[in-house]
């Protein structure tokens, strides 16, 4: 997700924060990132 943003890879704490989102289910921006690209990959390979 770094290298499509062009930014610098998140540090090893900041993966585990959104980790630790989503199996307390709580907030954290990234992890609706995360979502977001999930929910974008799956709906094109719907359409394949």
């Amino acid at each position: 997700m770094a290298k499509m943003k062009r930014r610098p890879h998140y540090e090893i704490i900041v993966v585990r924060q959104v980790i630790s989102a989503f199996h307390n289910n709580t907030e954290h921006k990234l992890k609706n990132e995360v979502l977001a690209l999930a929910d974008l990959s799956r709906r094109a390979g719907e359409n394949q």
